[in-house]
């Protein structure tokens, strides 16, 4: 998998040519360019922002509720997919903040995922009608 230093590498090679590119074709190559780099990035820290709180809730369940890897894996899917279809066994105190805790994490987390995401398709819906009409 690419690193962030060899991600920001590509940026600056890309941009540096996009610089030329730019005035011979009219295009800010640059712009789309850390557009992109921007784009990635940010699903790449949403995708790790959501395995950890997955990962957070599996140990969760594992460790304080003394539950089997499997109970916990079903326990956290169904808390933070919001389904709720049945406790696997009855939760004692601790277990019930864990669970309040876990479904503001995973509810909060996919609020910002939907926005994250608009504002990426807006920006990027935006940029090509710019693009378009500086073409023409």
């Amino acid at each position: 998998m690419i690193g962030l230093q060899q991600l920001e590498e590509e940026f600056q090679t890309l941009c540096a040519d996009g610089a030329v590119l730019a005035e011979a074709e009219g295009a800010d190559v640059c712009v789309m360019a850390r557009h992109v780099v921007v784009m990635v990035m940010m699903m790449v820290i949403m995708i790790v922002m959501i395995v950890a709180v997955f990962v957070f809730g599996v140990l969760g369940y594992w460790v304080l509720e003394d539950w089997s890897l499997l109970d916990a894996v079903y326990m956290t899917v169904i808390t933070l997919t919001t389904v709720g279809f049945k406790e696997v066994r009855p939760l004692d105190t601790n277990g019930r903040v864990f669970t309040i805790v876990l479904l503001v994490m995973g509810v909060g987390l996919a609020l910002i995922s939907v926005a994250l995401i608009a504002q990426l398709v807006a920006e990027s819906q935006l940029g090509a009608r710019s693009r378009r009409r500086r073409m023409e």
